[in-house]
């Protein structure tokens, strides 16, 4: 793993513990929808990455996901 696969990591941990934030505390689906999009995020990814979320709050994700693209 290089220096760029490191900081991609980082980077990529980072916006999904934004996400799981905005859904969890803030109850904002739009928010972590718009962060997925930006970050190019897929929903593999977040579900690898934490088992925060619950499936139904996954699912509510992709369908702002779907809505805004």
């Amino acid at each position: 793993m290089d220096a760029q696969d490191v900081q991609r990591n980082s980077e990529l941990s980072e916006a999904i513990v934004e996400i799981v934030r905005s859904i969890k505390y803030e109850r904002n689906f739009d928010k972590a929808s718009q962060i997925v999009i930006e970050k190019n995020i897929s929903m593999t990814s977040i579900v690898e990455r934490t088992l925060r979320l619950q499936m139904f709050e996954v699912a509510k994700l992709c369908d702002a996901v779907l809505a805004k693209k």
